[in-house]
């Protein structure tokens, strides 16, 4: 039996025959010595805009913080006018302030509108031209627009419809791991296993960096579907100078891998694991 009660914890047991009690003190979270702004400086673009929007639903202590850093983000970084409202909303929610976003949105309204007028241009002249680097060029242009957005599936169909400029196994492998990127974005964790296994078909040996990323997304792929075991035998995997590479680019950082494998090694009841 047992009980948790002001920070005390009691269990009470049979052992042998002899009746074991012990009470132990859990000491309250404190949030004092942590620095959110510090914490999410580890990543970038919309990795770091979801996880400050995560740290903000399930920590009240923390949430207008984290959804000022959100908001910041997107102001500056994005065209994602959705979420920005969403943001401000709940900022608004919580400190009785109201946000001005018209003229913001007002301004990124427009510059959306003349880049996807330029982009879709260019799209359309290079098929008549029937020119495959030149219409996967656009293709990419319209990718990066729409993930700045915030449209991830619609970025993913662009994605796959750019399989049909590719000048080579490569370039189809490029898109296929974007692919993944933006769905790891989204936590399909399918989708990213799904897109690793067709960027594998085509290039079946990638450089040593290459393989990083992939090992990174394919152990976040298996966390998210609870595959301890695999995803940590996939990241021993991992030198230290590959590792490094990806974590540079910031959509998963040595402290998340840290907190996986400490995960990975709980649920596994294995103290070696």
């Amino acid at each position: 039996m047992s009980s948790i009660n002001s920070g005390m914890f009691t269990a009470t047991g049979q052992h042998f025959g002899i009746s074991l009690t012990r009470t132990a003190s859990i000491p309250e979270p404190s949030l004092l010595a942590f620095n959110l702004r510090s914490y999410l400086s580890e990543y970038t673009g919309y990795a770091k805009i979801r996880r400050a929007i995560y740290v903000g639903e399930r920590c009240p202590t923390l949430s207008i913080e984290s959804y000022s850093i959100a908001l910041e983000e997107l102001e500056e970084k994005t065209y994602d006018t959705t979420t920005y409202k969403h943001i401000a909303r709940l900022l608004e929610q919580l400190t009785g302030e109201r946000r001005d976003t018209e003229e913001w949105e007002r301004r990124v309204s427009k510059e959306v509108k003349e880049q996807d007028t330029e982009i879709r241009g260019k799209l359309e002249r290079a098929k008549k031209q029937v020119s495959k680097k030149d219409t996967l060029q656009a293709q990419w242009e319209l990718v990066r627009l729409l993930q700045q957005r915030g449209l991830m599936d619609e970025a993913v169909r662009a994605l796959q419809d750019g399989r049909t400029s590719c000048g080579g196994m490569p370039e189809q492998a490029e898109l296929y791991v974007e692919a993944a990127r933006v769905s790891q974005v989204m936590g399909r964790w399918l989708q990213v296993a799904t897109y690793i296994q067709r960027t594998e078909a085509v290039l079946p040996d990638p450089d040593a960096t290459a393989r990083a990323e992939l090992a990174v997304l394919r152990a976040q792929a298996d966390f998210g579907d609870c595959k301890w075991s695999v995803a940590v035998n996939g990241l021993r995997e991992l030198s230290i100078d590959t590792a490094s590479i990806v974590f540079a680019r910031k959509a998963v950082t040595p402290r998340d891998i840290a907190l996986y494998g400490t995960l990975a090694g709980l649920a596994a009841l294995d103290r070696d694991q």
